[in-house]
């Protein structure tokens, strides 16, 4: 693991039991404890995160958040004592010269840390990083069975279109998945020195898992 604790980019945040996470973006010396992190999630986690369980997924994951930066995307990490215990990540959208630009967000928390709050406090940093960025609408998708994600989707001001019903791609194994936008802002004031309430589970699109 690099020291990052002169980064600019690096900050450290209060969770609710009074311990600290440090929050600073992913590099690619992380990858290791980044598939680390992954692995050791429980097979119903995985589940959770990727749809289905699949190890090779956590390699994917790795790969991919610790790839060198690359206009379109950015992944963030929380670290506690040094390893990996929260990875969040964001991918814009393709969008036509002059329209609004998305982006697909994508979380994960480690095993045994979820409902702490890291990553509710992963995801208000990853929001506001988006907007610097130019982002302006969200998206993410949800297991449909998960009636308290999309509960925690709709308190951050990411939900289903009224409309909408859950579905299932032609042909696929998986349950049946609620897509959620926001194209208002999302609750996404960083709070770097102050505790923050328990995260109930959620998860973001298919490589997400709960927080």
């Amino acid at each position: 693991m690099t020291d990052t604790a002169s980064r600019p980019d690096t900050v450290h945040a209060l969770l609710a039991d009074g311990s600290t996470v440090e929050i600073r973006p992913a590099l690619p010396q992380d990858r290791d404890e980044v598939l680390r992190m992954h692995r050791e999630l429980s097979p119903e986690a995985t589940r959770l995160r990727f749809f289905a369980v699949n190890p090779y997924y956590a390699r994917e994951a790795a790969d991919r958040v610790c790839a060198p930066g690359h206009r379109g995307y950015r992944a963030l990490l929380a670290l506690a004592d040094g390893r990996v215990v929260g990875v969040a990540e964001y991918t814009v959208l393709p969008a036509p010269p002059g329209e609004p630009v998305s982006a697909d967000i994508g979380l994960a928390v480690a095993e045994g840390r979820r409902g702490q709050g890291i990553g509710t406090l992963l995801l208000e940093h990853l929001v506001h990083s988006a907007r610097e960025a130019g982002v302006s609408g969200f998206t993410a998708e949800a297991l449909a069975e998960n009636h308290e994600v999309l509960k925690v989707f709709a308190d951050l001001g990411l939900a289903p279109p009224p409309s909408s019903s859950p579905t299932t791609p032609r042909g696929s194994p998986r349950s049946p998945t609620a897509m959620c936008t926001a194209s208002s802002p999302l609750r996404a004031a960083p709070r770097c020195s102050s505790a923050t309430g328990a995260a109930r589970p959620w998860t973001w699109r298919d490589w997400s898992s709960c927080c």
